[in-house]
C-alpha cells in the first residue's frame, strides 16, 4: 500500500510539473527582414522565396510579428496570405513621395485576430519632424517605426509593441533613432505596460548607439533561459552578424530563436527571422 501511494503521489507531482511546463506563454513575437525585391538577387529573388516567407509563419505561428523592408508586392502578397489568420497595420516609409506610389520600403505589423484586440495603433518618422515623410541626420534612407497596442481576449492584458528599421549607413541616425524609439516606449507604454521593441537594427547588441534602448529594455537573446547564438543577418550565405533584436520590459523571456530551418528554399532572406516567447502580468 505504501509504494501505491508514494507512486501515486509520484505521478501527481509530475503531472502537476508537467501542466506548469506546458501553459502556453502570454506572447510569441517575430521579427523578420524579409528582403525587398532585388534583381540581382538571382536564384534569391522574391519570387523564389516568397512561399518559404509565408510558410516561416504559418509553420511558426507568432502572436504578433513585425516584417520589415518589403515593399508594396511583397505587403500585399504577405497580408493576403495571411489574412485568414492576422490583422495587420503598415506603412512605408516613403508614403506620399509620388516617386513611389508603393511608399518604398514598408513596415508590418500583424498579429492573431482569434487572440487579440488592436486598442490603439500608430506611426512616426525616425528624423527631426516624425509627424511627416522624412529623413533624419546622416541616414541614407527615410526610416519609421510602426506600433500597435493590443489586449488579449481572454486575459485582458494589453502590451505595447513597435516595429522599426534602423538606417545600415548612419552612425548618427542610428543613435538617434534609438533615442526617438526609447522615448516614444516610455510616452506611449509608461512604466508599468508590458512593451517590446523588434527589428533590423543595424548594430550589433554591445553597440553604443544601441545604448538608449538598453537603459530602458533589456534583449531576449541574451536573456531569454533557452536562446541561441547564430546570426541573424546570413547575406544569402555571404555573411554573419547579429544585427536583429527583440527587446522588452515588465515581461519574462522564456525561449528565444533564430529560425535557420528548412522552409523549402536554402534562404528564406538574406536574415534569419528571430523569435522570442514571454509572460508577463
Amino acid at each position: 500500500m505504501k509504494r501505491l501511494l508514494l507512486l501515486a503521489a509520484a505521478l501527481l507531482a509530475t503531472g502537476t510539473a508537467a501542466t506548469a511546463s506546458d501553459r502556453n506563454p502570454d506572447l510569441k513575437l517575430m521579427s523578420f527582414n524579409v528582403r525587398y525585391i532585388n534583381k540581382i538577387d538571382g536564384d534569391n529573388c522574391w519570387d523564389n522565396r516568397k512561399e518559404a516567407v509565408v510558410e516561416v509563419v504559418r509553420r511558426e505561428c507568432p502572436d504578433v510579428a513585425g516584417f520589415q523592408e518589403p515593399r508594396g508586392v511583397q505587403v500585399g502578397f504577405i497580408c493576403g496570405e495571411l489574412s485568414d489568420i492576422y490583422a495587420n497595420v503598415r506603412l512605408g516609409g516613403d508614403y506620399g513621395d509620388k516617386r513611389y506610389p508603393e511608399g518604398g520600403s514598408n513596415m508590418i505589423v500583424i498579429w492573431r485576430k482569434d487572440k487579440f484586440l488592436m486598442l490603439d495603433h500608430g506611426y512616426f518618422w525616425l528624423s527631426e519632424t516624425p509627424d511627416r515623410v522624412s529623413r533624419g541626420w546622416d541616414a541614407m534612407c527615410r526610416r519609421i517605426a510602426v506600433w500597435v497596442r493590443l489586449m488579449d481576449l481572454k486575459s485582458g492584458k494589453q502590451f505595447f509593441y513597435l516595429n522599426t528599421h534602423f538606417d545600415h549607413k548612419g552612425r548618427e541616425a542610428r543613435l538617434r533613432e534609438a533615442e526617438m524609439v526609447a522615448e516614444q516606449v516610455r510616452l506611449k507604454a509608461g512604466e508599468s505596460l508590458p512593451a517590446f521593441v523588434s527589428g533590423d537594427l543595424n548594430m550589433k547588441v554591445d553597440s553604443p548607439s544601441l545604448a538608449p534602448l538598453r537603459d530602458i529594455m533589456k534583449t531576449a537573446r541574451e536573456n531569454a533561459p533557452i536562446t541561441d547564438d547564430k546570426p541573424s543577418f546570413n547575406g544569402f550565405g555571404k555573411s554573419r552578424l547579429h544585427i536583429d533584436h527583440i527587446l522588452y520590459r515588465n515581461a519574462r523571456p522564456l525561449c528565444y530563436q533564430t529560425l535557420d530551418g528548412d522552409y523549402g528554399v536554402p534562404y528564406v532572406s538574406d536574415h534569419y527571422p528571430i523569435v522570442c516567447t514571454f509572460d508577463f502580468e
